[in-house]
């Protein structure tokens, strides 16, 4: 396709930029809000009753916020007090880590209003509203509460849920209310009926104005812990075209038609993402060229909608945009954005049709399959697909030597590996059979996980080098870092990170976590499944349990500072940076360590049950999302016990126990009997684990069994033994995440 004039051919009957000034003008309306001093009211005592909070105001004084003579707020100054409840226990506990109280009544000098429901009405039926001085601070109030909505740290732009909000006219139940406390940093309450957590409340984040998210739920399913509706954005995308040129200087330039699924009736402008150089020249909707706007140096790109959209329709949408995305630097090719370089909407798995134009002298990764390749000249063309559903496309390019793997037991691979790039590293030297190294490990924990988990869900896959530090997989495509390609240590880590990224071909691509709070099934599974390759491939136990003690010496370190597992992403705040890959990652892994162990036949090391659940998942997930209730009950089918008191305490819990273990032993007739104490601190008075123990007799050989510790004290009788044993080694096989310390019987 002739793509360097599809970039320049602009439709017939062009629309005129007054609705995209009307975003502008919105955008600057909202930020230059202030109190309307025809509109103040004393208030002696007024309540507005929200979803799970109560807000009092008395005495103070009230002014109105309007846009374009349209009441949107309020701003209100005096005494008043703000009280939040959760039912839910994983929320009320981060409520009690924010604030030191699992219900909040807070005292609050300052509220300002944002709203779209019935909350003009409301105050307009109490108050009485004549003009008069601003109230002291109001305006200060206002300009503070407005600041706190333009994402500063995240490059988003305004607020998406004021905007859209404000935009459609009040097509939303929005109720925003940012208070100025009488001691502390300031906090947010919002109910937004468009969000599958409708309830949400935050304080003011570590640095600069921006919030940190503290407690979210769905006020009226909020005491299931299994269940999270999906927010209902403005429009998702549930297929792309993306046609892209790449020009010799790496300049990029593309034309992107995503179907577009509006969700609500009365939708005039749809918020996209795109990565912020990426420059729009012009936006189709159905073939007629439609505004388009966004805040400067913002991902989000807003579009307007031409006229009344029907809730539910399709649509394709057009877009004609080009910029610095990729970047050449010493021989290495750096995209900046691995996955904003197309304009996204919603959240939900789309499928691709990806067309590329690029220079010859670099060698191409793509996502998907490639359907076509041919080569003009000094230009290649190559056509790549998407057909399941995925979260996400990508691709890479650079001076790549290529390497084939292909033993024909698993899929075949293709390595690209950036060798010239490398040698051009100062002080740093490629390590000779580098391709051979990575290759080996991609097709062994290929081999190792069809084994474990079932059939690999791809026919072939390439991997391809990257200059980051991190990894990602994508359909048929896993992006590794430079790292992994320089050379391979010594302590297991290269082997967990390249099949790492392995795993998330059946953890997070194929088995796709239900909700956001079940993240840890696609990053925790993948984390234990490369310590389990590392463990298997290596031979080397020690290893294994090293790293395990690595992760669980940052996850102590952690104790009683993190949320659980079951937050997702949510543990991450600015105040707990490091905690998703702690928590999500490290601990996740954990916990899946600790399910292999408690279905462990500890007398012939036999994994059946384990692999017979992991495997029902994996097949679970091939016919929908997956979530933690599915583990629970997976695994409760196997070992035919229930798991609740499992799952409370290690994914919607967060404690982590102190084991003080002690023994004594004496000679009977029968043998010889141990009596064992176990001290245990930091959890739950109902806290409970089985926990196997290993009596070692020297070259006579050993014992294993397991006990249950539950309580402050447990007290058990182990089984009788033939003579006094050599060693006693409580928590075997790292098989549960505590702290134990050994003590003398007393």
């Amino acid at each position: 396709m002739a793509l360097a004039g599809l970039l320049v051919a602009l439709p017939a009957g062009l629309v005129g930029q007054a609705p995209a000034n009307e975003y502008l003008a919105l955008r600057s309306a909202i930020g230059s809000l202030k109190p309307d001093p025809g509109a103040v009211a004393d208030v002696r005592s007024l309540v507005l009753e929200r979803p799970a909070a109560r807000l009092a105001l008395g005495p103070g004084r009230l002014a109105l916020l309007r846009l374009e003579g349209r009441i949107i707020g309020a701003v209100y100054t005096g005494r008043a007090r703000f009280g939040f409840r959760a039912s839910h226990p994983v929320e009320r506990d981060q409520l009690r880590r924010a604030f030191r109280s699992d219900s909040l009544d807070l005292a609050v000098k300052s509220v300002v209003l944002l709203f779209g429901d019935g909350t003009a009405a409301e105050l307009e039926g109490q108050l009485t509203f004549a003009a008069s001085a601003v109230p002291n601070g109001a305006e200060n109030a206002v300009r503070d509460a407005v600041r706190y909505l333009e994402a500063e740290d995240d490059d988003l732009g305004f607020d998406i849920g004021v905007m859209r909000t404000f935009l459609n006219g009040d097509s939303t139940a929005l109720f925003h209310a940012h208070m100025e406390l009488e001691d502390g940093d300031p906090v947010y309450y919002r109910y937004d009926a468009s969000l599958g957590e409708s309830v949400s409340l935050g304080r003011k984040a570590r640095r600069g104005r921006v919030y940190d998210v503290v407690a979210s739920f769905d006020i009226e399913r909020e005491r299931d812990p299994t269940w999270v509706d999906r927010d209902r954005p403005a429009a998702e995308v549930l297929h792309y075209d993306v046609d892209v040129v790449i020009q010799d200087n790496l300049d990029f330039q593309a034309v992107a038609r995503p179907f577009v699924i509006v969700n609500g009736a009365g939708e005039q402008w749809i918020p996209f993402r795109l990565f912020r150089e990426l420059k729009v020249d012009s936006v189709r909707w159905a073939g007629v060229r439609t505004p388009h706007v966004r805040d400067d140096d913002a991902y989000q790109l807003w579009v307007r909608t031409p006229g009344a959209v029907e809730g539910g329709s399709g649509h394709e949408v057009e877009f004609f945009y080009g910029g610095d995305l990729i970047r050449r630097v010493e021989g290495w090719v750096f995209i900046r954005s691995m996955t904003g370089w197309y304009p996204v909407a919603g959240d939900v798995d789309a499928t691709f049709d990806l067309e590329f134009t690029y220079p010859a002298r670099y060698t191409f990764a793509g996502t998907g399959v490639e359907t076509e390749r041919r080569q003009e000249g000094d230009v290649v063309y190559a056509h790549w697909e998407v057909t399941k559903p995925s979260p996400h496309a990508s691709f890479n390019l650079g001076e790549f030597t290529e390497t084939p793997f292909d033993n024909g037991r698993v899929p075949a691979v293709r390595l690209q590996v950036a060798e010239r790039a490398h040698k051009r590293l100062e002080g740093l030297l490629l390590q000779q059979d580098i391709a051979q190294q990575v290759g080996s490990d991609i097709v062994n924990s290929l081999a190792f996980f069809t084994e474990a988990y079932g059939p690999a869900p791809v026919d072939a896959l390439l991997v391809t080098e990257i200059p980051y530090s991190h990894g990602q997989a994508f359909p048929e495509m896993l992006q590794l870092s430079w790292v992994t390609f320089q050379w391979t240590g010594s302590k297991g880590h290269d082997e967990i990170f390249r099949a790492h990224e392995v795993a998330h071909l059946w953890w997070g691509l194929s088995a796709r976590p239900r909700t956001y709070r079940d993240t840890w099934l696609s990053e925790g599974l993948a984390e234990f499944s490369g310590l389990w390759y590392m463990q298997r491939v290596l031979m080397n136990n020690e290893l294994y349990f090293d790293r395990l003690d690595d992760a669980k010496r940052r996850i102590l370190e952690r104790r009683g500072k993190s949320g659980p597992i079951g937050l997702g992403p949510r543990v991450f705040s600015s105040r707990t940076e490091e905690d998703y890959q702690i928590v999500v990652y490290e601990k996740g892994a954990w916990v899946i360590q600790m399910l292999r162990n408690l279905m462990l036949d500890l007398d012939t090391m036999d994994e059946s049950i384990f692999k017979g659940v992991m495997q029902d998942l994996y097949q679970l997930g091939q016919r929908g999302p997956i979530g933690t209730e599915d583990l629970k009950r997976l695994s409760e089918q196997h070992l035919g016990v229930d798991m609740t008191w499992f799952f409370d305490q290690w994914v919607y819990g967060n404690e982590i126990p102190t084991w003080r273990f002690s023994w004594t032993g004496e000679e009977t007739a029968e043998g010889y009997q141990i009596r064992a104490r176990i001290l245990q601190e930091d959890v739950p008075d109902d806290f409970q684990m089985i926990v196997p123990v290993r009596v070692g007799f020297g070259d006579e050989g050993w014992a294993r069994f397991r006990v249950l510790v539950k309580g402050p004290v447990t007290e058990v009788d182990f089984p009788l033994l033939p003579r006094r044993p050599d060693e006693v080694v409580f928590n075997e096989l790292s098989s549960v995440l505590a702290e134990v310390k050994e003590e003398r019987w007393r």
